[in-house]
């Protein structure tokens, strides 16, 4: 650029000075194009170095090779056993002897057969007896017991035979009176047998059936009977992938009292289906029941429904429902559950309605708990007496409308093989049509119990039972009235040692207080009572 501006320059010096133009600089545009030169190429190859490997010279030197003179020794050894084809025998059997106070005698025995796919049969013995004490507290209870079972290919048919004989003894009866002993006696003796067949179908989506006849023959030493003959069937279907259920039966029972037979014929058909999904569950159908007797034909239609939904899956259940059925009273049940009575007269007590709900669920692999309250509207309720005149206990019936509402909480733990925990809290309360109080039944009800694996050598047992107040009624000739029983507590223990693997010892004491506690009134338990004795399986 400064060589054309000397060339222009000089030229300028000939020619008229331009006014206009104050200096004598001038730039130049001019589009700038770059030239690259070749580039200048290597033609040389690159040569790495070649790493130099030495290899290590190792020396060895030889030793001289010795001759040993070696002779072998050749003998017979004696082949491996693979073992026997027969199956080690299985100890089902056991025997059970033991002693206690109260001159208390008691053996048990039951014998079984054992991997037969075919038949299978058992056998079942037992006597346990107390003399009790002044008050001919004393009792015998004597059970037999037989089953046997065929396992066809598509059926398995049964057949159970049963006999009970249960002795106890009036002993409110006072002992100043005259054959005391004799009077307050009470034998109760059941004859029972019940021939079953069902479908053994693997196939869920198969129809299933089981199929039961039943009869029995409850008797009492003063020729008080009761006859009671059934027939019931469940049926089972899939359709669509939805489970249908059937119960149909038809009872007979006949119950002969003080010179009088009462008759009394049930009919049940109860249709239900069950669907069930990983969230939530829903089981829905109808309980139909009709009862006959001299007074004539009554029919219930009872609702029954249950629905639940999973909070947690597998872990945590909120459940409701309701439902309704009747509770058939007869000599037989209610002699069992209060013995000390002379012949009750046989009852119907109907569920009319019944709501509940509650929660169910897993705390834990072995922790599980529930917790449900319910409301019932029952008819002609059972509850209990006291007749001064025959020293029994008497059964009273709220022929009216009633209610029973319920809150009941159980929980269930165990701690690998060493401990087993469980316990049930059930509170109590009533409404009642024609009675003052609900006469015999407890308020609150306790139960619990744990087991403990000591090694392996021995078992302890812990049991306890508490009932809250209640009250009975007296009747007298002329007159009635009630009394409040106090509350009770019962804790037994047991132990058990294993002395090897078939044969160990036990000891049981019961009613560790030693309270005589009121059970019934006027009818106070046994105090303290020690059982001891030894186990065989074989």
């Amino acid at each position: 650029m400064n060589l054309g501006v000397l060339l222009f320059s000089g030229n300028a010096n000939a020619q008229l000075k331009d006014t206009l133009i104050d200096n004598k600089v001038f730039e130049v545009e001019k589009t700038f194009k770059p030239i690259l030169s070749e580039a200048l190429k290597i033609p040389v190859n690159p040569n790495p170095e070649k790493p130099e490997l030495k290899r290590p010279e190792f020396k060895y030197d030889q030793v001289a090779i010795q001759a040993v003179a070696s002779e072998p020794n050749v003998y017979t050894i004696k082949p491996l056993s693979m073992g026997t084809s027969v199956l080690p025998k299985l100890k089902g059997n056991y025997m059970r002897v033991g002693f206690g106070n109260y001159s208390m005698p008691m053996g048990e025995i039951y014998l079984n057969t054992v991997r037969n796919r075919k038949v299978q049969a058992g056998v079942f013995l037992k006597h346990l007896s107390a003399s009790g004490n002044e008050q001919f507290n004393n009792f015998s209870n004597n059970t037999a017991y037989g089953y046997v079972k065929s396992f066809q290919k598509k059926q398995v048919y049964s057949l159970d035979a049963y006999y009970y004989r249960n002795r106890v003894q009036l002993y409110a009866t006072p002992k100043d009176i005259q054959n005391a002993e004799e009077l307050g006696k009470r034998v109760y003796q059941t004859f029972d047998i019940k021939g079953a067949i069902a479908s053994s179908h693997s196939d869920s989506s198969d129809f299933k059936h089981h199929t039961e006849l039943n009869f029995y023959r409850y008797q009492n030493q003063a020729k008080d009977a009761e006859n009671d003959y059934q027939i019931k069937t469940r049926l089972n279907k899939t359709f669509e992938g939805i489970p249908f259920e059937l119960d149909a039966g038809l009872r007979i029972n006949q119950y002969q009292f003080q010179g009088m037979e009462f008759n009394r014929r049930f009919f049940h058909f109860n249709p239900m289906i069950r669907l069930d999904d990983k969230d939530f569950y829903l089981h829905g159908g109808l309980n139909t029941f009709f009862a006959t007797d001299s007074n004539g034909t009554n029919s219930y239609f009872f609702p029954k429904a249950e629905g639940g939904f999973h909070l947690v899956a597998k872990k945590l259940v909120v459940y409701a429902g309701l439902t309704g059925n009747p509770l058939i009273r007869t000599f037989r049940s209610i002699t069992s559950e209060n013995p000390f009575m002379n012949s009750p007269m046989a009852g119907l007590t109907v569920n009319r309605f019944e709501i509940f709900g509650g929660f169910k669920g897993q705390l834990g692999p072995m922790t599980a708990f529930t917790l449900q309250s319910s409301s019932s509207r029952l008819e002609n309720n059972l509850f209990y007496g006291y007749d001064s005149s025959s020293y029994a206990q008497l059964a009273l019936y709220d022929s009216g409308k009633g209610s029973l509402t319920r809150l009941v909480a159980s929980l269930t733990h165990g701690i690998g093989d060493k401990w087993r925990f469980g316990t049930q809290v059930a509170v109590n309360n009533y409404t009642l049509s024609t009675l003052s109080k609900a006469f015999g039944r407890p308020e609150l009800e306790i139960q619990a119990h744990a087991l403990y694996h000591m090694g392996e050598k021995f078992t302890i047992r812990v049991d306890y039972s508490y009932w809250g107040k209640r009250y009975s009624l007296i009747k007298k000739p002329n007159s009635q009235e009630e009394v409040k029983l106090d509350p009770f507590n019962d804790v037994s223990l047991g132990l058990e040692y294993h002395y090897r693997k078939n044969l160990g010892a036990f000891v049981n004491l019961n009613n560790l207080a030693s309270t005589g506690y009121q059970r019934w009134y006027n009818y106070p338990v046994y105090g303290f009572n020690l059982l001891a004795g030894f186990n065989f399986t074989f």
